[in-house]
Formats: structure tokens, sequence, C-alpha cells
């Protein structure tokens, strides 16, 4: 497991240098305060959208500013942006860069391509379970109209002419707040009941395909290729180093032979 801002999350990331400088590629750290987690800020955001839902029936301008407040800072932090995830608390994390820069052949023209990974590993969740994966998209899609939806509806009902139709308006409102219901135990579940995962499907299949297209883009170099070969001795002589030129002016040289090694004790 590698959660987010912890030391093995750290470790991973030192691992992922270590790929790149042995392509003889000096990587770029960017360390940066990250939230440890985002499923308490999406808990906040599903409870207040319910309340604003709910109290509707009774207050509908205060709900109506609550609602549309909570689903514009909800859109801002599913943009990255600014929202609750900001305010949760942080601990210190980095990205791992490398930069591969290719040489041109005549007429070519060289194109920036961006390949990305995460490698940190989350809590298990039912949201992510083999079941529920596979229409992960579908139920995202539907979670953000529901959250959009509850001050559109709120709206509606404050029309003229439309406001006769209660409570059959509020109890449609409660519609989508209801099914924010699920969203909200399976963050509360996870949060509370998930255990960090080794993710190897989530997230390091990403990283290996990642360094994968590194290491057909720049190879790591054979081993085989820098063993240190034994050269023969070549004996130098006091007139060749004065031929090269590497005697300070003033020295005199005194050349002595070189003392032989000692015998092994199995050579004894």
């Amino acid at each position: 497991p590698r959660p987010a801002t912890t030391d093995a999350e750290q470790r991973a990331a030192a691992y992922i240098r270590t790929v790149f400088e042995a392509r003889a590629i000096e990587p770029e750290t960017q360390s940066f305060d990250s939230p440890r987690t985002y499923g308490w800020a999406y808990v906040l955001y599903y409870l207040v959208a319910i309340a604003a839902a709910v109290g509707s029936h009774w207050s509908a301008w205060p709900a109506l500013v609550v609602a549309a407040i909570i689903a514009i800072v909800f859109r801002f932090d599913l943009d990255t942006r600014w929202g609750l995830t900001a305010l949760m608390p942080k601990g210190p994390s980095q990205n791992v860069i490398a930069r591969h820069i290719p040489k041109a052949g005549r007429g070519e023209r060289i194109s920036r391509v961006v390949v990305v990974a995460h490698y940190d590993s989350a809590r298990s969740s039912w949201a992510f379970s083999p079941r529920m994966v596979k229409n992960f998209q579908a139920t995202f899609a539907l979670m953000k109209a529901c959250m959009y939806a509850i001050p559109v509806l709120i709206v509606l009902r404050m029309l003229p002419y439309l406001d006769k139709f209660e409570p059959y308006g509020w109890y449609v409102t409660l519609v989508p707040a209801a099914y924010l219901l699920v969203p909200l135990v399976i963050n509360l579940q996870r949060e509370l009941l998930g255990k960090f995962t080794p993710g190897a499907n989530d997230n390091a299949s990403g990283v290996a395909a990642m360094l994968g297209v590194f290491e057909r883009l720049v190879p790591e170099p054979d081993a085989a290729v820098f063993v240190a070969r034994e050269t023969a001795k070549v004996v130098r002589t006091e007139e060749d180093a004065w031929d090269a030129d590497v005697v300070p002016e003033g020295s005199r040289l005194s050349y002595s032979p070189a003392a032989a090694p000692a015998p092994r004790p199995s050579e004894s």
C-alpha cells in the first residue's frame, strides 16, 4: 500500500527516480502539500446538498442559496481548482518528472507527448468493487447531475404558478437528494472501514505502462558493455615523461622498480 503523503508513497517515488536515473536522465521532483484523503470532503458535499433539499420545504430562499453555493464549490473541486478538499488535513507529497528530448532527423518535427500515471494507492471502496466499477462512469455522472439538479428544482418551485403544486414539487426535489445517500454511504464506508490496498491494478499498472513506454524510448544501458577490460601494462620511462611535457620545470625524476606484491598465504 502507498497511501498519499506517507513514507510508502515517498519510497515509491524514489524507486521511479532510480528507473529514470538508470537511463542517464536526471528527473525533477516537485514537492507539495496534498490532502490525505478526499472522502470526507465529499461526505460534506452530500450532507449539505441533502439538507438543502429537505429544508427547502420550509425555507426556500436559504435552501436555494446553500444548494447553489455547494454545487458551485463542488464543481470547482472536481476541476481541482478549489473546494472543500483543500481544507482537509494535508501532508507532504511529490511529483517525479523526467524529460526525454530525442534528436530530430532531417525533415522531422518533434511533438511533445506527456505520459502521466499516479503511483499512490487508495482505500478499498464499494465504488471500485468489480461489480460496481464497470458502471462507475454512469453512476458518477448521475451523482453530479443530482448535485446540480437540487438548486435547479428549488428555483423552479419558486416560480409563479408552480408553487401551487407543493408539496409535490418538494417530493420531486427529494428524489436527487435520495440518490445522494448512495455515494454518501459509500464514502463513509471507505473512510471508516476501508483498508489501504497495494493498488496492483490501480495504480501500479498505470506506472508500469508509463515506465514501459519510457523503456522503449530510452533503453537502460547494457551493463555488459561497461565491464572493465584488463589491459596490458605499459611501462613509462623518464624519456616518455619529458617527451609528453608533463614534468614541471625544475623537477628531477628518479625512477625505481615497483615493489613486488607479497605472496598470498596459499602461494607460500
